[in-house]
C-alpha cells in the first residue's frame, strides 16, 4: 500500500476497526519502512495504537507525552513476530494530535532508508512543543498578532533564513518581537476596518530603545475580506516550508516560536479566514518618537510597577520609513 497515508485515512482506519474481545490487538497495515511494517491497531478498550516494527535492539528512548504511552514490545501482530514500538493513545481528547503525530511517523519512517529508529524519537520530540496547546485554538487577538509577525518574517525580510527565525524573539518572551545586534522591531496589528489606527503599548519598555541597534515599529491594519488572498493558515504553511528549505535548525526553531504563540498542527485549516493588509507602515523609533519609557516617566509612585497606553499612529508620519516592503530594506539585517 502507499506509504503516504494521510491523517484522515488513519483516523478512518481506527474508527472502523472493531475492538478485539481479548488481550490481542486488532491491526491493519498503514505503511512500511526499511525495518518492516507499520500497523494501526486498537485494543479491547478501544484505545488507538501505532505499532512500528523496529530492530531487535533499538536502544532509542522515546519521549513521554501526557496522555500517550510508548513502549517496546515483543509480540506477534498481523502475522509478523518481532519487536515493535507501541505508541498508544490513553486520552481520547488528544485523538487529533495523536493522529497527526502518527501520520508524521508513517511519513518520516518511509523516507528513512537506513531503518534508524531515532527518526521516530525525533518526530515525538518535535510534537512535544505542540502537545499542550489548547485544543480550542487561539483567540482573535493572538491570531492577528501571529499574522502580523509572520507578515514581517515572510514579506518584509528577504528570506526566512535561520538568522531571521532566530531573531524572532517575541514568542519566547523577548522584549521586542524581533531583535538582533543591529535591528529590533515591535509589530502591532489593528483589526478595525476604518477609523484611527490605534495600538495598545504594553508597558514602558515595549518601545524603549534596545541596548544595541535601531528600534522600529511595524504598524499593520489587517481586515477580514472575502476576496483577500492571505490567511493565517497560509502564512504559517509558507513560513514552515521556507524554514524547512533553509536547513539547519530553522524548522525546529520556527515551530518552537509557533508553539509559543499557541499554534499547533492540530489547528491546520482552522485559521483560513481571508485577511487583507490594508495598511502597513514602518516607523523609526528614536528619541523624538511619541512614546512612554522609563526615561520619560521616571519616579513612578511606589506600588505602580507597570502601565499601558494607546498610540494613535495618525501622529507618526514624520517617523515613517516605508509603507511597503522594499529591497534592500532597513530590516534586512535580521536575515543575516
Amino acid at each position: 500500500m502507499s506509504v503516504t497515508v494521510t491523517a484522515a485515512e488513519l483516523d478512518g482506519y481506527w474508527r472502523e476497526m472493531p475492538p478485539p474481545a481479548g488481550p490481542l490487538l486488532e491491526a491493519r497495515e498503514v505503511g512500511r519502512w526499511a525495518v518492516g511494517r507499520l500497523l494501526a491497531a486498537v485494543d479491547a478498550d478501544g484505545h488507538r495504537h501505532l505499532l512500528v516494527a523496529v530492530p531487535d535492539d533499538p536502544r532509542v528512548s522515546v519521549a513521554r507525552l501526557r496522555g500517550m504511552a510508548s513502549q517496546y514490545r515483543q509480540l506477534r501482530a498481523a502475522g509478523q513476530e518481532g519487536i515493535w514500538l507501541d505508541l498508544q493513545l490513553l486520552d481520547d481528547r488528544g485523538a487529533a494530535a495523536f493522529t497527526l503525530l502518527c501520520s508524521d511517523v508513517v511519513t518520516e519512517t518511509a523516507a528513512n532508508l537506513a531503518g534508524d529508529p531515532t527518526v521516530i524519537a525525533a518526530v515525538v520530540r518535535r510534537w512535544q512543543r505542540f502537545w499542550s496547546s489548547l485544543p480550542e485554538g487561539m483567540d482573535r487577538e493572538s491570531r492577528l498578532g501571529l499574522f502580523g509577525e509572520l507578515w514581517l518574517l515572510t514579506r518584509w525580510l528577504p528570506g526566512v533564513t535561520s538568522a531571521a527565525v532566530t531573531s524572532w524573539q517575541g514568542p519566547l518572551g523577548g522584549r521586542h518581537d524581533f531583535a538582533n545586534g543591529e535591528v529590533s522591531v515591535e509589530v502591532k496589528v489593528g483589526g478595525t476596518v476604518t477609523g484611527p489606527l490605534v495600538h495598545r503599548i504594553s508597558g514602558l519598555t515595549q518601545l524603549a530603545a534596545p541596548d544595541q541597534g535601531q528600534l522600529f515599529l511595524l504598524s499593520l491594519r489587517v481586515v477580514a475580506e472575502p476576496t483577500a488572498v492571505h490567511s493565517l493558515d497560509g502564512l504559517v504553511a509558507e513560513a514552515r516550508l521556507s524554514a524547512a528549505d533553509a536547513g539547519g535548525t530553522a524548522a525546529d526553531d520556527l515551530d518552537e516560536r509557533l508553539a509559543g504563540y499557541g499554534w499547533s498542527p492540530v489547528h491546520r485549516g482552522r485559521y483560513a479566514e481571508p485577511l487583507r493588509v490594508s495598511e502597513q507602515h514602518l516607523y523609526r523609533v528614536d528619541d523624538t518618537f511619541p512614546r512612554l519609557t522609563p526615561g520619560t516617566l521616571p519616579g513612578l509612585p511606589t506600588g505602580i510597577v507597570d502601565l499601558r497606553y494607546s498610540l494613535d499612529t495618525a501622529v507618526c508620519p514624520p517617523w515613517e520609513v516605508a509603507s511597503e516592503p522594499v529591497r534592500p530594506g532597513p530590516l534586512d539585517p535580521l536575515s543575516r
